[in-house]
């Protein structure tokens, strides 16, 4: 029944799309469906392929990557709607707002109730935005553990033999980021290896068919957002970066307002040369360095 309700209230705007799914945790029967639209596979027929008439190949949606997932834990117990107890659950489809609302009470197995009020958006207007509102209340004090995830490890539920259609190729780039990010430098630098070296090590076993183009501009993430901390916050440039231990230094370009800023590091710390016509303002750690056109500062790494 609940991949029925998965499926009647599905949420979309014409350009994404997703099935009702639970944001939390469930071990109950589940079909997990998130979809873009134009992104399709041309699969070969499942059934029947072989007789006159059919065809040889069809065009499957494919199912992307789920965006909305919550693991929560409740003074360590990892809250799963399909194990608790339910007291009371309401879900509605607001056509005219374009929201999936959700509210329910449950109790878990350490006595904790909980109140719970979640709100799926899908803009009309922003077609590449779509947005979470979630809420919950616990009836006595507690410690309340909320993990946000992406799952990239997902299959279409009628695909062949259970292949995928994603053979992952930014996986390593997007882990390699976080694990900089998070200071994991050595985990970092072995994912950025995945991203930079997959044709050349031939991992996938069919380089003979092409070059991953993603993995490339992958291994220029890793090294910039990654490596180098690079994000755009309010409008500024923020910097973080730090050197592979395996690694005598990198350096790269980029444009900040239509001024290039060259940014080089190595194991004694960073220089960032303003090589444009104005002045510049660059968020590094936490000091705003100046830079006037055509200077440049070293700061040393930190002891």
């Amino acid at each position: 029944m609940n991949e029925i309700a998965e499926s009647i209230f599905s949420l979309g705007n014409g350009m994404m799309g997703q099935r009702g799914n639970l944001e939390e945790t469930y071990s109950g029967h589940s079909l997990q469906g998130t979809y873009v639209g134009g992104v399709y596979y041309p699969d070969k027929t499942r059934v029947g392929w072989w007789k006159n008439g059919y065809p040889e190949y069809f065009a499957k949606v494919l199912n992307a990557t789920y965006w909305s997932g919550l693991r929560i834990w409740i003074n360590n117990e990892l809250l799963d709607l399909a194990s608790c107890n339910v007291k009371s659950f309401t879900r509605e489809l607001d056509m005219h707002q374009g929201v999936l609302n959700r509210h329910c009470v449950v109790t878990l197995n350490n006595s904790i109730e909980l109140t719970i009020d979640s709100h799926r958006f899908y803009s009309l207007i922003n077609k590449e935005y779509s947005a979470l509102q979630y809420n919950i209340t616990a009836n006595r004090d507690c410690i309340i553990k909320v993990e946000n995830y992406l799952d990239g490890d997902v299959v279409n539920k009628d695909s062949n033999y259970d292949e995928k259609f994603w053979d992952e190729v930014l996986s390593p780039c997007v882990h390699s980021i976080l694990a900089a990010k998070i200071g994991e430098t050595e985990k970092a630098y072995e994912m950025y290896l995945r991203t930079a070296r997959l044709d050349l090590d031939n991992y996938n076993n069919d380089t003979e068919d092409g070059l991953h183009i993603t993995s490339m501009a992958g291994s220029y993430l890793s090294i910039v957002q990654g490596f180098g901390g690079l994000r755009i916050k309010n409008q500024t440039l923020h910097l973080n970066p730090h050197c592979p231990s395996q690694w005598e230094g990198y350096g790269f370009q980029i444009l900040l307002n239509n001024e290039p800023v060259k940014i080089e590091v190595n194991k004694e710390g960073h220089l960032i040369s303003n090589l444009g016509n104005c002045a510049i303002a660059i968020e590094l750690g936490n000091t705003t360095l100046h830079l006037q056109a055509g200077e440049e500062k070293f700061t040393a790494k930190a002891s």
